[in-house]
């Protein structure tokens, strides 16, 4: 969860949701985010990715992150795009705290070119 700011034609949002994250192994995972923007605008992405670990700090990890896929932005349908920097940092053996600031674009589907930054923080759990 976290703020979602305007950058161009659209509103600035609290946004909820989650995300999975798969890891591939060699710094590679697959992710699936899905979003729903808290205001008096309807606002939901749905977006498989991809996650790249980009630095390790100790048991720290900075990551990007890619993605594209479904949006709907008040009553229209939307391809979303995802672009992301993040971080991960292990709280013990089963959980994490992830922070991660993240460019959304809506090219297709929508009058404008609607694009927010969203800075967002989780805790995961890790299933073994």
């Amino acid at each position: 969860m976290g703020p979602a700011f305007n950058l161009n034609d659209w509103e600035n949002q609290f946004r909820v949701g989650g995300e999975f994250d798969y890891d591939l192994g060699y710094g590679l995972g697959i992710t699936f985010l899905s979003l729903f923007g808290v205001s008096d605008v309807f606002r939901f992405q749905m977006i498989p990715g991809l996650r790249v670990d980009l630095l390790y700090a100790g048991p720290a990890s900075f990551y990007g992150s890619v993605g594209m896929g479904y949006g709907r932005m008040s009553k229209n349908n939307t391809l979303d795009t995802r672009t992301g920097l993040g971080l991960s940092l292990p709280l013990g053996e089963r959980l994490e705290l992830n922070s991660d600031a993240n460019l959304f674009m809506s090219p297709i589907g929508t009058p404008g070119f609607p694009v927010t930054f969203d800075w967002l923080l989780a805790l995961g759990y890790k299933f073994k």
